[in-house]
């Protein structure tokens, strides 16, 4: 990266927050910003979606923002930073993608996909976080419907579901996770 640009952004946002930086950055927490996380998510799904490759650069770069705001704000909490923020996907990847750094080797349609689902829903490389169970009760709360029912289009479109059996199964059983909180609905 010429002149790499990121350290300039973290301690600009280290400075916002100062006592001589932002009334308004220094008031914010966790909370108060999640809105702003969501709007800028959207706005650059809306960029993409008109295919605005300028709109696309100034909403990553927004949503970058949010990301760098939120890391300062665990810094300044001794809970985490950019820096392990940044360390932590580049694991991630990793771990995502054996195929490609020494693990077994990927093929069209081969066995891959289903490794990778089996080492999500065991949750391996989570850290603290809890694994992940296939269906609704692994969505983020609040999450669009249009989030929430990716698995079962994704499985699907990988064969998962014949004449999408298992996409309408899916989506009465987030139904019955959303208006009862429970599976009353059985895919």
């Amino acid at each position: 990266m010429a002149g790499d640009p990121l350290p300039k952004l973290v301690k600009l946002m280290a400075h916002l927050r100062s006592p001589e930086g932002c009334p308004w950055d220094r008031a914010q927490d966790y909370d108060s910003v999640k809105g702003l996380l969501l709007e800028e998510a959207y706005e650059v799904i809306d960029a993409l979606q008109q295919r605005d490759f300028g709109g696309v650069e100034e909403e990553l770069g927004d949503l970058l923002f949010q990301v760098v705001f939120y890391s300062r704000l665990a810094e300044e909490d001794g809970k985490f930073d950019i820096d392990r923020v940044i360390e932590g996907v580049h694991a991630q990847l990793m771990r995502r993608h054996p195929h490609v750094f020494g693990g077994p080797a990927a093929s069209p349609g081969g066995g891959w996909v289903g490794r990778w689902d089996a080492r999500e829903q065991k949750g391996e490389g989570r850290g603290a976080r809890a694994p992940q169970a296939p269906g609704p009760e692994r969505m983020p709360w609040g999450a669009p419907a249009t989030v929430v029912m990716r698995p079962w289009s994704v499985s699907s479109g990988r064969g998962g579901a014949a004449d999408g059996a298992g996409l309408a199964a899916g989506v009465l059983s987030t139904l019955s996770w959303t208006c009862c909180g429970s599976p009353i609905w059985s895919a």
